[in-house]
């Protein structure tokens, strides 16, 4: 499959998706993380995804994504801080998406002391990080921290 079928394949799941979520959420108070099928790679769409651990050592409920083995190896592999600056996603959505809350531990927004939350590209767009929503997480400044120290 080449790369221009995996991205309508996976603009097309994420359509489809989003719609399902938006019909099941409806009224809930707590944000609803988009749903991709299940096993789906959240940065290139392919099949035979698994849950893999956005940072090391942390237990938090949210602290996964789904990746396929291909984007996992490149997953936070020696990337920097720098490789999340200027990611063309709006903070907004991922925000939304996340509940105001970091991935890895869950901390809100508002009870980041001196800094807010930070945008995560999980696969580094200078591997084979796609520049989409779905590959950005937010993280608290502590969380960040320990993935690019773990890399």
């Amino acid at each position: 499959m080449g790369a221009r079928e995996r991205v309508t394949r996976f603009a097309s799941l994420n359509v489809d998706a989003a719609a399902r979520a938006v019909a099941e959420v409806g009224g809930l108070e707590r944000k609803q993380r988009p749903a991709l099928a299940a096993g789906v790679c959240r940065n290139c769409g392919d099949d035979d995804a698994r849950e893999r651990a956005i940072v090391p050592d942390s237990d938090h409920e949210t602290n996964g994504i789904a990746l396929c083995s291909n984007c996992a190896e490149d997953h936070t592999a020696d990337g920097s801080r720098a490789d999340c600056g200027g990611l063309p996603v709006a903070r907004e959505r991922v925000l939304d998406r996340d509940d105001g809350r970091c991935r890895g531990c869950g901390v809100r927004e508002a009870l980041v002391v001196g800094d807010v939350l930070h945008l995560h590209a999980v696969v580094s767009p200078d591997g084979n990080g796609h520049r989409h929503v779905h590959n950005v997480v937010a993280l608290c400044p502590i969380c960040h921290e320990r993935v690019h120290d773990s890399g």
